[in-house]
């Protein structure tokens, strides 16, 4: 779930962070980070720190709940990840 958790959270940061049209040079900066930290982060490779994620949100000008994928989403992608290993028929 780690996974689905760091892609999910990265690709909202992404998103805001270029509809907000700063490059991730400038969100490291303001952040306290770096960029190869935030490319890392918004390609679901590194999963961003709590404190960071509200500096980005801060940044941003969001609320912090719309980086972060929703409890519906998250089942989702746990009946998903998990399916195959599931066998209903017991």
């Amino acid at each position: 779930m780690k996974d689905f958790l760091a892609t999910s959270v990265g690709n909202a940061i992404a998103r805001h962070r270029k509809k907000n049209k700063i490059d991730q040079q400038e969100l490291a900066e303001r952040i306290g980070s770096t960029q190869g930290s935030i490319a890392n982060i918004e390609a679901g490779r590194q999963m961003i720190p709590l404190p960071k994620i509200y500096a980005v949100a801060t940044v941003l000008g969001i609320e912090i709940e719309q980086l972060i994928p929703k409890k519906g989403e998250f089942i989702v992608a746990l009946y998903d990840a998990m399916k195959d290993h599931l066998n209903f028929d017991d």
